[in-house]
């Protein structure tokens, strides 16, 4: 049985910035954020690119007051990470 993406960030929030979309989710993305928190959101590839933008809007939300950058981001494909799961 194969598991369903999830919905992209982008859809569940408003960015005004980014259009909001119908597409799965194929990446999971984890952010390193200048406070010393995380933030965690699945997104598609075609907000992928924009990955950063969209986590320090995000971050603005979450820690309001603070001026909070991305330090650094690792993702992973959702579908790929799923199918080695299953294989092993």
């Amino acid at each position: 049985m194969q598991k369903l993406l999830p919905e992209c960030r982008v859809k569940r929030a408003d960015f005004r910035e980014f259009l909001s979309c119908d597409d799965p989710a194929c990446y999971s993305a984890r952010f390193a954020l200048s406070n010393g928190e995380e933030l965690t959101m699945d997104l598609c590839s075609g907000h992928l690119r924009n990955a950063v933008r969209i986590a320090e809007i995000e971050a603005a939300r979450v820690f309001s007051g603070e001026r909070v950058k991305v330090v650094s981001m690792s993702f992973y494909h959702l579908a790929l990470a799923d199918a080695r799961l299953r294989a092993s």
